[in-house]
């Protein structure tokens, strides 16, 4: 504040929120999944009242399916529908965004924001090949994806036309049942976008 004065805030923000949610999990592994599936439906509440500086209310829908194909289950097909919409006068960085490695893999963090989002998506994952190290067995995987998401001002705001796609492919080193080290390469309206992380993107 002494070298660049009026820059910095002049206080903390905070929210305090309290979280009602209901799901449902019949994933063989909540990591490295190869069938299954996982639904949660979630209302989130914030409140003057518990400390909130900003009152809001929030509801997400987040459903996820994985279907394992032959004995040896070198082929899984992975699915996931994402519904956020927040209602209340809040800042960006509390508001649903659309973009990054876990909502939309062409796009940086936070590319879109509004009030409400909406995405799918869906990969082949495909186990190309095994080798047993040090006791573990390290599988490489590749995955095309594709996926389309939106935000809006509202959920009855959303069209087709301000929908983005993208199609990517992820390229994988899984060491079951915990270790994902993940590259995923994405390709968007605004060119191509390049992930490197941990764990899937869900």
């Amino acid at each position: 504040n002494t070298r660049f004065p009026g820059l910095v805030g002049s206080h903390y923000h905070q929210d305090g929120e309290l979280q009602l949610f209901v799901d449902y999990d019949s994933r063989d592994d909540s990591v490295t999944t190869t069938k299954g599936s996982y639904a949660k439906i979630l209302v989130d509440n914030a409140q003057d009242a518990w400390g909130s500086e900003f009152p809001f209310q929030r509801y997400q829908l987040d459903l996820r399916h994985f279907h394992k194909k032959g004995a040896d289950g070198r082929f899984v097909t992975a699915g996931r529908f994402l519904f956020e919409h927040l209602v209340g006068d809040v800042p960006f960085y509390l508001k649903p965004s659309l973009g990054g490695k876990h909502t939309h893999r062409a796009y940086g963090d936070g590319r879109y924001i509004d009030h409400a989002l909406m995405t799918a998506s869906v990969e082949e994952r495909v186990t190309v090949h095994k080798i047993p190290l040090a006791g573990v067995t390290t599988e490489f995987e590749v995955a095309p994806y594709f996926e389309l998401g939106t935000v809006a001002g509202a959920p009855r705001r959303f069209a087709g036309r301000y929908a983005r796609p993208v199609l990517g492919t992820a390229f994988r080193a899984i060491a079951r049942p915990q270790v994902v080290g993940s590259i995923d390469v994405g390709v968007g309206r605004e060119g191509p976008n390049v992930f490197m992380d941990i764990n899937y993107s869900f």
